[in-house]
């Protein structure tokens, strides 16, 4: 998933790019191995210069090799939600279904940084610096249109989603003790992932420079949901075919992996340059 996510922001990584680009954080990781003395370490890489996109590395000394575990992508926002852990997902690392803080409501999140908190557990409060990556949307000009756009079910009912709303619909349906064997063969590699509905408030775009190259711009919405406000960031490949411009009042629906940081000690520096690249 992460590296699908990568490849939507930058390019399509063939093997050997992966490869190299591996190198290059196993060399970071050996160095911080071996000054730190320890034979686990997680790192944050920034390949842009205003530090909005995060690459988390996990990196491991085993004998006298350092070997990459694996890579994440995040990227920075100025929101922060607090929220009650229920439960880890056991199919997918560093996942976790969630409330708000006073219990209620759910939705799935993915944490990067987690170890500074020394372990999670079912009804921790954590606090983490949020983002959602867009993973399939469409863009509607308003209410009624997407009213119009979704199709209606067997029973010949249309079932809208409120505005503001996120749903852990694929861990719902996939994991149902009624399922057909059919859907039990599924792929549940994106169970994980949300389905969500918002009135976008404002619209970013950002150009992306990336290990000292000039690639597609990428564009942030603003939405408000029921765990509070949520930028969404959007890579030009995941954009709708034919759109020709969107804005604030339009209508955005899809599907987001949400992830979070907790480390948000000084998460004011996520705000930074937000307010400069209005659309």
């Amino acid at each position: 998933m992460d590296r699908y996510l990568f490849e939507c922001f930058v390019f399509e990584m063939k093997d050997d790019m992966m490869e190299q680009s591996l190198v290059v954080f196993a060399n970071q990781a050996k160095n911080m191995v071996e000054r730190e003395g320890i034979s686990k370490v997680t790192f944050n890489y920034y390949p842009q210069e205003e530090n909005r996109l995060q690459l988390v590395i996990e990196a491991e000394k085993k004998d006298d090799k350092v070997a990459v575990n694996y890579m994440k992508v995040h990227h920075t926002s100025p929101d922060v939600w607090k929220l009650k852990i229920i439960n880890p997902l056991s199919m997918h690392k560093d996942c976790y279904m969630v409330s708000r803080g006073d219990g209620s409501g759910c939705v799935i999140i993915r944490l990067v940084n987690e170890q500074v908190l020394g372990g999670i557990k079912a009804g921790d409060i954590i606090e983490t610096q949020v983002v959602g990556m867009a993973m399939a949307i469409d863009i509607f000009e308003d209410e009624e249109a997407y009213k119009e756009k979704v199709p209606e079910g067997k029973d010949g009912q249309k079932y809208l989603m409120g505005d503001g709303a996120i749903i852990p619909a694929n861990m719902i349906i996939n994991n149902n003790a009624n399922l057909t064997e059919e859907r039990k063969e599924i792929d549940h590699s994106f169970d994980n992932l949300v389905d969500f509905k918002g009135t976008i408030k404002q619209v970013w775009k950002y150009p992306l420079r990336i290990f000292d190259m000039d690639v597609n711009n990428y564009y942030m919405a603003e939405v408000d949901t029921e765990y509070g406000n949520l930028h969404i960031v959007i890579p030009l490949p995941i954009f709708p075919e034919g759109l020709k411009g969107f804005g604030a009042g339009n209508i955005i629906a899809g599907k987001l992996l949400i992830s979070g940081d907790v480390c948000i000690d000084d998460y004011e520096k996520y705000a930074k340059g937000i307010t400069n690249n209005k659309k």
